[in-house]
């Protein structure tokens, strides 16, 4: 059996399992397996230990189906447990390059790309939604929110900062619902000098 199912908004699915047998003992391991539909086109996720336990696994795509499945193997009929649903709107953030990657002090960097969201119909850019610079200079392990901005009515943002240090830039989203996922764009480094 497969419950409480949760997606975070980082893509990590968390559920319980629960597993019998009419023997008393169990397979090995069992499948979790994932469909757009509940119905069609299952997909295994991940291969899991068959006792009874709770899981938490990083997801590619948080909209979906979920059901664990026990192929026949010796001593064991095929077992499908109940199909659960979870959903959030997977994002992402396009652009994030900053306009250069050197830099002299002061000089002004832009940053400019989309936001979207993955719907029922595919990737479209999500307008008036907040999006934030960071920032963490070289030799340290901390990052700093530099500004945020918002979205224009057609999903596109563009931020401005000034280099006073070299270090690494990213643009990221963090979900204000239980809707959407988190996104980021890759990391890029400035030499500033």
């Amino acid at each position: 059996m497969l419950s409480g199912a949760s997606i975070d908004a980082h893509s990590n699915l968390t559920f319980h399992q629960a597993a019998t047998s009419s023997n008393g003992t169990l397979p090995g391991h069992v499948q979790l397996q994932q469909s757009a539909d509940g119905h069609t086109g299952w997909t295994t996720i991940a291969t899991l230990p068959a006792a009874t336990g709770s899981h938490t696994l990083h997801v590619t795509n948080p909209h979906g189906y979920w059901r664990l499945y026990s192929p026949a193997t010796t001593g064991y009929a095929t077992a499908t447990s109940n199909t659960v649903h979870t959903f959030r709107y997977l994002t992402n953030i396009t652009g994030g390059t900053p306009s250069t990657t050197h830099a002299h002090h002061g000089q002004t960097l832009t940053f400019s790309g989309g936001l979207w969201e993955q719907g029922m119909t595919g990737w479209a850019r999500i307008p008036n939604a907040k999006v934030t610079l960071y920032f963490r200079a070289t030799g340290s392990t901390t990052w700093h929110t530099i500004t945020t901005a918002q979205t224009s009515s057609t999903g596109y943002y563009t931020l401005h900062a000034t280099a006073t240090t070299s270090g690494i830039w990213a643009v990221g989203y963090t979900t204000p619902d239980t809707t959407h996922t988190d996104a980021g764009t890759p990391s890029t480094y400035v030499q500033v000098g």
